[in-house]
């Protein structure tokens, strides 16, 4: 039995609209050309912290790309 907010019982369709969100609010952060790998991460994370700050964010992010070690 599948639910209208579910795709073949598994997939959560409002993950989709959040993590184009938050693609558009690391755009607006200054980050160019973020993946939805990377917003699903910042989901991820934000999911283990209460609070995150830009400067997290772009450590994050910059992790992911390989730009700090």
């Amino acid at each position: 039995m599948a639910r209208k907010n579910t795709f073949w019982g598994a997939y959560d369709i409002t993950l989709e609209d959040e993590i184009n969100n938050h693609q558009k609010k690391l755009k607006e952060m200054g980050i160019g050309n973020p993946t939805k790998i990377e917003a699903s991460a910042l989901i991820a994370k934000k999911a283990k912290c209460s609070k995150l700050s830009e400067r997290e964010i772009r450590k994050l992010i910059g992790k992911r790309r390989g730009l700090f070690l």
